[in-house]
């Protein structure tokens, strides 16, 4: 939930994409300004824009979203496509954050 809330902030902070990506074991959430030559608002971390939070290995728990290809991005006040991030255990899912189109983020246990 924070790192949403501060890639949020930080799109609307600098007027940029601001990209955050889940995989099966973590996250990571990037600038996608295209910095040092990179193609910007490609959804792709390229060398040179700025990751600011990383996490991976969440203690046995999965990730799994319902975003396209796993990611979601900020662009400044703009409002975002609607979706949630999954967390499962080896069992079943056993929470989710939810993202509204508006930037709201909140959490269910399931």
């Amino acid at each position: 939930v924070s790192t949403l809330m501060n890639a949020r902030i930080e799109a609307i902070k600098e007027n940029r994409y601001v990209v955050v990506q889940f995989s099966g074991s973590g996250y990571k959430a990037f600038v996608d300004d295209g910095a040092e030559g990179g193609t910007a608002k490609d959804w792709i971390r390229q060398p040179g824009e700025r990751e600011f939070a990383r996490h991976v290995n969440m203690d046995g728990l999965a990730l799994r979203s319902n975003f396209p290809s796993d990611r979601m991005r900020f662009k400044g006040r703009v409002g975002i496509r609607a979706g949630s991030v999954f967390f499962s255990d080896s069992e079943k899912d056993i929470a989710k954050v939810v993202m509204s189109v508006t930037g709201r983020v909140r959490v269910e246990k399931l």
